[in-house]
């Protein structure tokens, strides 16, 4: 019915293009003929500045290979995010193991000195560590093929948490492997460039003649020989630091839009979705049987108030429509276009939205009745200013008609998401809205006096009752569409917080390995400085003083790496700023907290070195 509706332009036409039309071609026939028809359908009435915003406006031929899902515009920017969030993690990874297998190469230095002397070139022993490195990437990308498998379920799982189930087959395909190999490959090399580096410049003469604790590839002192470990702990921190930062901020605005207030009372509503037309009901039988469902429902026991919407508030789903309002001259650049939502009688009361000036709808402000409308503050302020709306009118078609009047103005509440603006709105009563132009789906909202899931059942059955093949297409509660509407940046909030600990985890691990490393190297030392005086106090702070320059130096780097990166997701926070001074402050002390924790088990194990037994270590 709405395809003979001039006001009705949501309609998505799906076309085959015939071989021998290009794209181009095609779209550039069926716009002069969109041109054409909208301006016959105008007529007369077609205004300045329609006629400026028609001109500009173009229908786009898209392939249809992907099909028509909101999926991609909903999920792909925290996709993205989240998959650099990986990459990131998958940095720290490649870091922590080059400096692993950089300490395993120290100690394979006298290997690699008699394989080059007894005629191993330095191609060979580089070959052979790039294949070790590329062996244990290869075990770890085949790993992570298993448990992708699992991961692709719980990614599912929590996408689908925003109400609607969502079927995507995220079986690994020839792409997926091709790039799991591409990456495997990639950290192999990245993690056995170092170490294979190093063999390249090994001293055969130095080699030879000292233990593998006291060799030095190349020349430079002894500060410099664990430079390039250093510099990749560095590293580490500095990528943590990003990713932790990141994490919290996402984390933050989450908890600001659950504190947002959507201008209505989400408890104890229950929503149920029914859709008589799927079973023939259209016409005058339509609108009676909402009239009964909505009766039957109010005469529940416990039932306080109970009304009809279409769409229901926070489903993501809305009517946009122009309008004309009598005595308002659009701007040039002026958006006159607003969200239009059909209820019934009550609605108001039943989510708790305040009534500002005017009157609510009642049941007759029907079909017989003159045409009335509700708008919110937002819209009442933008058209009117300080004066009262109520007995302006507007219209949908012409500015001349002006056949709908406004009778109220109610308190503005957020109804597509809880991240959007304030809209303007008009209400219109769905008993005069002609049945043919009805939505193909209306819902119940609900009030209860106890919890909306015990009156679930009682409404199930006086549907049932009323009609007994209504088909209820939804069932759920406001306060649970309302948690549902923020399923994308709960998925990223807790995708971003696992990928930004499981990088500090990399880094704490990182950092531990290089000062167990450090304090084994440095036993001798240590020893000396034991028996000169040194109390356990002065060893502790030493090892942990140069941990922490590590952990300062990483932290300096970040943090305008951090603030870059929050404007890159600014488009993803709310509330909060890009360079928000306290989740950085929380970030860089949690940070310090848990490299302090890494550092101080090697530090702790650096006290309790005999002296007379590291005098004699060599």
């Amino acid at each position: 019915s709405l395809l003979d509706d001039p006001k009705s332009w949501w309609l998505e036409i799906m076309a085959r293009r015939k071989p021998e039309i290009s794209r181009e071609q095609a779209m550039a026939g069926i716009n002069v003929l969109y041109q054409r028809i909208a301006r016959q359908q105008a007529g007369a009435q077609l205004s300045m500045q329609a006629e400026q915003e028609l001109s500009s406006e173009r229908i786009e031929l898209l392939p249809a290979s992907k099909g028509l899902s909101d999926l991609q515009s909903r999920f792909s920017k925290p996709l993205v995010l989240l998959m650099a969030f990986v990459g990131l993690v998958l940095l720290i990874a490649c870091a922590n193991i080059a400096s692993l297998v950089l300490a395993r190469t120290t100690t394979r230095q006298k290997e690699m000195a008699l394989r080059a002397a007894l005629g191993a070139g330095r191609g060979r022993l580089i070959r052979q560590l790039l294949t070790e490195n590329l062996l244990l990437a290869s075990l770890g990308g085949l790993l992570g093929l298993l448990f992708a498998n699992w991961g692709d379920k719980l990614l599912l799982a929590l996408l689908s948490r925003s109400g609607t189930p969502i079927t995507l087959s995220l079986r690994p395909d020839a792409k997926v492997f091709i790039f799991t190999a591409c990456a495997a490959f990639l950290t192999g090399i990245l993690c056995g460039s170092a170490p294979a580096w190093k063999v390249a410049r090994i001293d055969l003469n130095a080699a030879l003649k000292t233990g593998a604790r006291n060799f030095t590839a190349g020349t430079g002192s002894g500060r410099s020989r664990w430079g390039l470990r250093r510099l990749l702990v560095v590293g580490e921190v500095t990528l943590s630091l990003v990713l932790l930062v990141g994490a919290g901020m996402l984390a933050r605005s989450l908890n600001k839009l659950k504190d947002v207030d959507p201008g209505f009372d989400q408890n104890k509503v229950l929503l149920v979705s029914v859709d008589p037309t799927l079973t023939g009901y259209q016409g005058i039988r339509l609108v009676n049987l909402y009239k009964q469902l909505t009766g039957a429902i109010k005469a529940l026991p416990g039932v306080r108030s109970a009304s009809l919407a279409a769409p229901p508030p926070m489903s993501g789903a809305h009517w946009r429509t122009g309008v004309f309002v009598q005595g308002h001259v659009p701007g040039p650049n002026e958006n006159t276009t607003t969200l239009m939502t059909f209820i019934g009688p009550d609605f108001f009361q039943t989510l708790g939205v305040p009534l500002r000036r005017g009157r609510d709808f009642t049941p007759r402000d029907d079909a017989e009745a003159p045409k009335v409308a509700i708008v919110n503050e937002a819209m009442a302020r933008f058209y009117f200013g300080n004066a009262s709306p109520i007995g302006k009118r507007l219209s949908f078609i012409s500015p001349a008609e002006g056949e709908i009047e406004i009778v109220g103005v109610v308190q503005n509440t957020k109804y597509s998401s809880m991240r959007e603006t304030t809209p303007h709105m008009i209400f219109l009563p769905y008993l005069q809205t002609p049945p043919a132009s009805l939505p193909y789906a209306m819902t119940l909202e609900v009030r209860t006096a106890g919890t909306p899931d015990s009156a679930a059942g009682a409404v199930r059955e006086v549907i049932r009752g009323v009609g007994q093949d209504v088909p209820i297409v939804g069932l759920t509660t406001l306060a649970g569409q309302v948690n549902r509407s923020l399923a994308p940046e709960r998925l990223v909030a807790e995708l971003s917080g696992f990928f930004g600990l499981l990088a500090l985890l990399l880094a704490a691990i990182g950092l531990y390995g290089v000062m167990a490393y450090t304090v084994a190297r440095r036993t001798g030392e240590i020893g000396i400085r034991m028996a000169l005086g040194a109390q356990r106090s002065q060893v502790l702070w030493m090892v942990l003083r140069e941990a922490l320059k590590l952990v300062a130096v990483g932290t300096a780097l970040g943090v305008p790496l951090a603030l870059a990166s929050g404007r890159l997701i600014s488009s993803q926070l709310y509330g909060i700023r890009p360079d928000d001074p306290l989740t950085m402050l929380l970030a860089i002390i949690l940070l310090a907290v848990v490299a302090s924790l890494a550092s101080y088990i090697p530090a702790r194990r650096a006290t309790k070195v005999d002296p007379m037994t590291a005098l004699r270590y060599e």
